[in-house]
């Protein structure tokens, strides 16, 4: 290796390589004659921007370029899309040197030794500067960077892992102009990486090298402080909240009380790239009215495919264990919680590989049996939010959905045509005719909730009006059923056929909230809820009444039943008023006959 001396001459410089934008963070130095004053201190100012976000705003990224001075035009096109919240560490990276070897002149630099270990500098590949010390050539320095990043997730990884161990200077973190500074470094050449990202950012810049001070792009002056435009790209986690009765998952479901409903969460897990942009916090917050209860039996999948992910189809491409994530269940006075969160087995699993798949969190819930379930439009929401961060813990992102539950009933009132009748007496029963089961329930004075389903007759529920003859049959599913009426009060006639009764369910349309996009926001901030049509009933396929549940509305089919008296009943008793009124007949009918024969007989004697 061939001795040279320390110099104060800056001749190239070192870039890392492109970053995500395709743009060089280091751009090489013109070569200068002015001689520097290695005692002046020397900076950098990095402006950051999310590529993603100005590229679909229709901004072409490519046109800046990274000279190393201030670039208003593109801070201007570019502010609305600044990242808030990144934080860069910086690494002194080597003193600079010049050799001269046979009327050749060249820049080196001489890192230490744990970056030389950390990019495989070869001992072959060095030459001898000042002290003994191996420096090494611009291009040797970048072309090892480069192969260290080849692969770019293990690469960003061996780096940041690097940084960390090494201790490596934190810049501040980007403020909402994207900015961040640093000034007052002595003069060389310095390692410049990524540590920090906020909660929707997959990408980070690739390390880079940046020469501090460094001539400007027409080579004719010295820039002690330098301004870098590297770019990030984001994506976003999406949420998505589904119930299901009979194996179809959406938004919303129709269902009896007592029955047991399928729950899925799906969380689509946005892109994830080096250890900087793991997920730090993935909380899952599931919440339900008094009308619900959790069955405690979460299980989290991870899939492949939306459609599998939404419908439970097809075979997961993993299912976690116990071990991976705990779920946690409180009751409060207005209902009741699930929160899920990952272990830090789960979160090994998650941040390694389930990048841009869907996590699910299935479970079921039981429709209560009980006045806490709201029958009506309003339905009973199931309300879920996904919390997420990345390693900037300090900034976060939360989602939001939620799936309705509708379930309805039957006001009925019970009179007789004589206004005696007692309607304690008077039995129905109910069959659901789409499914084709029979209604069971627990209930007493009119009152009944429904608890599940018979497949005959002989196990059914009968629903018995209270003396005053009003029946209430809560928590029905939206379907098509028959009412028949087995049992009256004595003296009274059963209806001749079964009451046909059809209910339509309410339709809503759900629209979870989406994250926040750089220079847009929150296209949805909050969950959208849109009545697309009330709850409608009919009777014997005429339209009647829907009544309302405290404040929802079309909760409860309105109905009235009118027992008539048996005609039977009437007839007249042996011995009674019906012998005197034949007798009285009788002799009526004998009396009116000898009337007529007297009036013949006076008309014959005229004729005479």
């Amino acid at each position: 290796m061939r001795k040279i001396n320390l110099v104060t001459r800056i001749g190239t410089a070192v870039s890392a390589g492109a970053l995500a934008a395709g743009m060089l963070c280091g751009p090489v130095l013109a070569a200068s004659n002015d001689v520097i004053d290695m005692n002046q201190t020397v900076g950098w100012t990095i402006y950051k921007y999310d590529l993603t976000a100005a590229t679909k705003a229709g901004i072409d990224v490519s046109k800046f370029e990274t000279t190393g001075e201030r670039n208003e035009a593109a801070e201007t096109q570019l502010a609305n899309y600044a990242i808030q919240g990144v934080e860069f560490s910086y690494y002194y990276a080597g003193d600079v040197a010049t050799y001269s070897s046979g009327g050749h002149t060249q820049l080196a630099y001489v890192p230490d030794a744990a970056m030389s270990t950390m990019l495989g500098m070869q001992e072959k590949d060095a030459v001898t500067v000042q002290s003994g010390k191996a420096g090494y050539a611009p291009d040797d320095l970048a072309k090892a960077l480069s192969g260290v990043v080849s692969d770019e997730v293990s690469g960003k990884n061996k780096i940041e892992q690097w940084c960390a161990a090494n201790k490596a200077t934190a810049m501040a973190e980007t403020d909402a102009n994207g900015m961040t500074t640093v000034s007052g470094l002595k003069p060389g050449l310095y390692f410049v990486t990524e540590t920090k990202t906020p909660q929707n950012i997959f990408s980070t810049t690739l390390p880079f090298f940046v020469p501090a001070p460094m001539t400007d792009v027409t080579g004719d002056r010295w820039m002690p402080h330098i301004s870098l435009y590297p770019k990030n790209e984001s994506d976003e986690c999406e949420l998505d909240k589904l119930v299901s009765e009979h194996g179809v998952f959406e938004d919303g479901t129709t269902a009896s009380e007592g029955d047991v409903l399928d729950y899925r969460i799906v969380t689509k897990v946005s892109k994830i790239t080096s250890g900087v942009t793991h997920f730090t916090k993935f909380d899952i917050r599931d919440r339900m009215g008094n009308g619900l209860t959790y069955n405690k039996d979460v299980t989290i999948s991870i899939y492949d495919s939306e459609n599998d992910a939404r419908n439970g189809t097809g075979t997961p491409a993993a299912t976690w264990t116990p071990a991976m994530f705990s779920a946690t269940y409180e009751n409060t006075s207005s209902g009741s919680s699930m929160t899920i969160v990952p272990t830090a087995d789960g979160f090994k699993e998650l941040n390694s590989k389930c990048s841009e798949k869907y996590l699910v969190a299935s479970y079921s819930v039981t429709v209560n049996s009980n006045d806490n379930t709201v029958l009506g439009d309003s339905g009973n929401d199931n309300d879920v939010t996904l919390t997420y961060s990345r390693s900037n813990t300090a900034y976060s992102e939360t989602l939001e959905d939620k799936a309705r539950v509708t379930t309805y009933g039957i006001d009925l009132k019970k009179t007789f045509s004589d206004g005696k009748g007692d309607a304690s007496k008077v039995q129905f029963v109910l069959r659901n005719t789409t499914d084709n089961y029979f209604l069971t329930a627990t209930g007493s004075n009119g009152v009944y909730y429904v608890t599940g389903q018979a497949k005959e007759e002989s196990g059914a529920t009968a629903f018995s009006p209270a003396a005053n003859g009003t029946l209430q049959i809560n928590g029905m599913e939206a379907d098509t059923y028959e009412m028949t009426e087995i049992k009256t009060d004595s003296g009274y006639t059963l209806l001749a056929q079964p009451m046909t009764i059809q209910i339509t369910a309410t339709d809503t349309t759900i629209v979870p909230s989406t994250a926040n996009v750089t220079g847009f926001g929150k296209t949805q901030a909050q969950v959208g809820v849109t009545l697309n049509h009330s709850a409608s009933a009919t009777v014997d396929s005429t339209d009647t009444r829907m009544l309302a549940d405290d404040e929802s509305n079309n909760a409860r089919v309105e109905m009235a039943v009118n027992n008539t008296r048996n005609l039977l009943v009437d007839l007249p008793k042996t011995g009674g008023i019906g012998t005197v009124m034949f007798t009285v007949l009788g002799v009526c009918g004998t009396a009116a006959g000898a009337v007529v024969l007297a009036k013949s007989k006076r008309n014959d004697k005229k004729a005479a």
